[in-house]
């Protein structure tokens, strides 16, 4: 990317006001500032008739919990929002913290639907911000849920009791899945007693292995 370059996108998304789906990913630009980085955020507040909002930072050096906590406010008021994905593979600045704030947003998202969550190869992830998000989803009406922690080796014994006890407390028996192992203990994951305990609460749930 030019220097600049993700600036003046900016100012052009920031006239799409009536925009009702936006998709937009930036893999492994290592040497974009920070400071042009939070552009995005600013500009994204403008587009609140989106519908669907598709968001994508893989493997970027700022990418961290400030900046997620600033994209999660840009999108705090998307009344209208029924689908939102967020990739943030491989970012290894971005922990619990950002999952919690997820949490905390999700109550403001009356209409959202189809949520989807990838957090592969975070190192900082160990999945206690889950009883967060779970407790943000209790409050909404969703109907699909993907969540990927694969690959993230912080992650605690504990993840499996958070994620039963959030899939318990959720208002509508969503269609989930799950993509956990590698380097998460397949074992803890992938034990028959926890596919079991899975299968017990009556909410169709997928579980891949890699």
């Amino acid at each position: 990317l030019k220097e600049g370059a993700i600036c003046q996108f900016s100012k052009e998304i920031a006239n799409l006001t009536n925009l009702k789906a936006f998709s937009f990913s930036l893999n492994m630009v290592r040497d974009l500032k920070l400071d042009e980085l939070l552009t995005f955020p600013l500009a994204l507040k403008c587009l609140n008739s989106l519908e669907s909002l598709s968001l994508g930072f893989t493997a970027f050096k700022y990418v961290s919990d400030k900046f997620v906590r600033e994209l999660l406010c840009s999108i705090r008021k998307f009344s209208r929002l029924k689908k939102l994905e967020l990739d943030f593979e491989t970012n290894c600045c971005i922990s619990d913290a950002s999952i919690e704030d997820l949490g905390c947003l999700l109550p403001n998202l009356k209409s959202l639907k189809h949520l989807k969550l990838c957090f592969p190869g975070c190192k900082g992830i160990t999945g206690s911000g889950l009883k967060y998000l779970f407790y943000g989803l209790s409050s909404i009406m969703i109907l699909s849920l993907y969540l990927s922690l694969y690959n993230c080796p912080a992650i605690v014994r504990d993840v499996m009791t958070w994620i039963k006890t959030g899939l318990r407390a959720l208002k509508k028996k969503p269609e989930v899945k799950l993509l956990l192992g590698e380097k998460c203990d397949s074992k803890m994951f992938f034990g028959i007693e926890y596919i079991s305990e899975l299968k017990k609460l009556n909410i169709p749930v997928m579980i891949d292995e890699i």
